[in-house]
């Protein structure tokens, strides 16, 4: 009996290898992903922060160089927090993308693993009938013989 042997396990195997780096890739645009949005988040609560102090100084009096100061540095904050939220969006774009190649990769290993099972089982199939033919001319020749 011969060793079953899938023709197509070479470009099983490379899409295997394909589908696992996809996910890499996944994975690594969900880590820039949560480092943006945890800059932003920062970004945010310094400008809080920084409203709140400036809040506090105008309260207890101080001099209109002081808030204009906090005030441009909100502004810049500001600036920051739009250029993050940009970088937000497109890591999700990236995000999106990686998903639909990898959904794509995915449903190709299932094709070709599908195809592999149903040439197993017809080479099982095959081997049994094979092996019923072999059985059969043994009896027949011992039958043969026999007599």
């Amino acid at each position: 009996m011969k060793k079953f042997h899938f023709q197509y396990d070479n470009i099983l195997e490379f899409k295997k290898k394909k589908e696992n780096a996809m996910v890499e890739k996944l994975n690594n645009c969900l880590c820039e992903l949560q480092l943006a949005s945890d800059i932003l988040n920062q970004f945010i609560a310094n400008k809080s922060n920084s409203y709140e102090n400036m809040n506090q100084l105008m309260i207890h009096g101080t001099d209109v160089l002081k808030v204009k100061e906090y005030s441009s540095f909100i502004l810049g904050l500001n600036n920051r927090i739009n250029d993050q939220k940009s970088l937000i969006e497109t890591c999700n774009i990236k995000i999106d993308k990686v998903r639909q190649e990898l959904l794509q990769v995915s449903k190709e290993v299932k094709i070709f693993e599908k195809l592999k099972d149903n040439h197993k089982v017809e080479y099982k199939f095959y081997e049994k009938k094979e092996e019923e033919k072999f059985v059969d001319q043994l009896v027949t020749y011992g039958s043969y013989r026999g007599k």
